[in-house]
């Protein structure tokens, strides 16, 4: 099995709507004129996008370079962040301020891209980061914060990007401070497990 297949076991409730190839291709273009350079999603991702798009997976923790224990609470999808014929009616109104017109877009990439609390600080962290998951924030469950902090690609060097962190605190006060978690996208899903039984976050809500 290569890392493109690999299993991280999603609650199948979780997941939104199905995207194609072509979808996930016009995305990369519309995200290229975004940063005015070529993003290129990795393969394994975009095997995610397909199969399990926007969705919560069983293997969703992962172990950051001290030893700490991170999770992913949601990843991101690539529908239109004002609003996409996909998602199934009636719209679920977001409880954030600020929110998208659909609670389900607040995890669209383009809609953390523009969204102006996100989209300028991310630029100020070196530009070229590409939101794919929320994650846990400060102990809690990002999809029960209203700011959340992200797992992103890392574009801002030539290769395949890597996979960082990036925390919506820290950013005011030190933006440069990102941490990778792994070199690839691929060698970050082989490192995904069950969270711990003793881990204190759970996982149950927003399953729309």
């Amino acid at each position: 099995m290569n890392n493109a297949e690999i299993n991280l076991e999603y609650n199948l409730e979780s997941l939104l709507p199905a995207v194609s190839l072509e979808d996930i291709h016009q995305f990369e273009i519309k995200t290229s004129n975004y940063f005015e350079q070529k993003i290129k999603l990795p393969d394994e991702l975009i095997q995610q996008f397909l199969h399990y798009h926007g969705g919560i997976p069983g293997k969703q923790c992962f172990q950051s370079l001290d030893g700490k224990i991170r999770m992913i609470c949601r990843f991101c999808n690539i529908f239109k962040p004002l609003g996409d014929e996909r998602l199934p009616q009636p719209p679920i109104p977001s409880w954030r301020p600020g929110g998208a017109s659909d609670v389900r877009l607040d995890y669209t990439i383009g809609f953390l891209l523009a969204r102006f609390d996100y989209s300028d600080r991310l630029y100020e962290s070196g530009g070229l980061l590409v939101p794919i998951a929320v994650i846990d924030t400060a102990g809690h469950n990002a999809r029960e914060m209203s700011e959340m902090n992200l797992l992103c690609l890392d574009y801002r060097k030539p290769g395949e990007p890597s996979v960082v962190t990036w925390s919506f605190e820290m950013s005011w006060h030190d933006p440069e401070e990102i941490v990778k978690v792994a070199d690839s996208f691929g060698e970050f899903l082989t490192r995904l497990f069950k969270h711990p039984d003793d881990f204190p976050i759970t996982n149950e809500c927003e399953h729309f």
